[in-house]
């Protein structure tokens, strides 16, 4: 039944959605006294490239390189909210001992969520087998915010 679908314009969504998600991880970063220069990577929803890239100048007040602010979509396309944590499992073991990073979802209903991270050493390993290289963002260290609104 079409009253029972949910449809957005594309446009206008992404009119609205890059300056709120932009602002909202400024204010995050702001928060917690960080600037652009402290921020190795973004890990964001990974729905539209274009919408990433527009976000990525905002913050970081230029282009990010591409180690700077992954992206997964070729390889997986859309995998909602779990994309910007797909991103992080994939491309994240390369940073180093108190390296910061923010990883970043937003979606339906305007709302969006970031979390702040530092690295912190190797983690241990919970496997029989240990995992090489593997590293953990001590949840001591991560911050969280979250915002929503709904536009009309």
């Amino acid at each position: 039944r079409r009253d029972m679908q949910f449809m957005q314009n594309g446009r206008k969504v992404f009119k609205e959605v890059v300056p709120m998600v932009s602002q909202h991880i400024m204010d995050h970063m702001a928060d917690e006294h960080l600037g652009a220069d402290d921020i190795k990577r973004l890990w964001l929803h990974q729905a539209n490239k274009s919408m990433n890239d527009f976000i990525g100048k905002k913050v970081l007040g230029r282009t990010p390189e591409p180690h700077e602010q992954p992206n997964i979509l070729q390889d997986y396309a859309n995998t909602s909210s779990a994309g910007s944590i797909i991103t992080f499992a994939k491309h994240s073991a390369d940073l180093k001992d108190g390296d910061h990073g923010l990883i970043c979802s937003f979606g339906a209903g305007y709302s969006v969520g970031s979390v702040l991270d530092e690295k912190h050493g190797k983690a241990a390993s919970f496997a029989k087998q240990p995992v090489a290289d593997s590293y953990f963002f001590d949840t001591r260290a991560c911050t969280a915010s979250t915002d929503s609104t709904r536009s009309e």
